[in-house]
């Protein structure tokens, strides 16, 4: 299928570049960088914004004691809270 667009200057040298060294059209290389990126949206996992947002960061967990609500209390009490 023919079709005209545009790319950006670097775009087009890399995939000239491919083009003479793999011996293929122009447009045989700009299709398999389409087929390759196609690819790999198809199997990238779904992106987190279509995730319900939370207002809180995940941090992963540390190494030591877990901090209970006795630990918080007794320091709210220490500080005066």
């Amino acid at each position: 299928m023919r079709s005209t667009f545009n790319l950006d200057d670097d775009m087009l040298i890399l995939a000239q570049q491919t083009a003479q060294r793999e011996r293929i059209t122009l447009g045989q290389a700009v299709s398999q960088w389409m087929r390759r990126g196609a690819q790999h949206m198809a199997d990238a996992p779904a992106p987190l914004a279509s995730q319900p947002r939370s207002p809180y960061s995940v941090y992963p967990a540390r190494s030591g004691p877990p901090i209970t609500s006795q630990d918080v209390y007794r320091l709210m009490d220490e500080d005066g809270v």
